[in-house]
């Protein structure tokens, strides 16, 4: 995922001037498809872009869970992909009838993309580490589409 890493300089009471780099927040548009290539409507797609702080851990932006927070519930065995689904709004949307749903202000870089229905399911990655099925997409500085397709449920093709 994308991380960000502010940091943070003591001063003092001494006066000084500073120059903040900044990069553009871009709309990420996903669109779902059935194994088909027919829209889906309905499907929640979520990211949780992480913000790095200087010397002081990790949180998902938009979501208030930091690093700790999360190693403390998945520590006690809970799902951490649907806790932090009900906390974030922010990097969230569903599909309309065209199949598409667009996650605002998202920052560049590598990011997660989780994409969930009841009736439908992504194919999961060999590997992954998520207990969801997930697409790992390169956000870059300007608008962008992902096609996503999912599968109806038990019907997933094997890796």
């Amino acid at each position: 995922s994308s991380k960000t890493s502010p940091q943070l300089v003591k001063t003092g009471r001494i006066e000084t001037e500073a120059i903040l780099s900044m990069v553009q927040a871009v709309t990420v548009t996903v669109k779902v498809e059935d194994q088909n290539g027919d829209p889906l409507q309905g499907v929640k797609t979520t990211s949780f872009p992480t913000q790095v702080w200087f010397n002081a851990g990790s949180n998902a932006l938009g979501s208030s869970c930091s690093s700790q927070r999360a190693w403390e519930l998945q520590l006690r065995g809970m799902d951490l992909y649907s806790y932090m689904k009900s906390k974030s709004k922010k990097y969230s949307g569903e599909t309309d009838k065209e199949g598409v749903a667009r996650l605002i202000d998202m920052p560049p870089g590598w990011q997660h993309i989780f994409a969930t229905h009841d009736d439908w399911e992504m194919q999961k990655k060999a590997g992954s580490p998520f207990s969801q099925p997930v697409r790992t997409v390169k956000v870059g500085s300007e608008a962008q589409e992902f096609t996503f397709k999912m599968f109806p449920k038990g019907a997933v093709p094997k890796n």
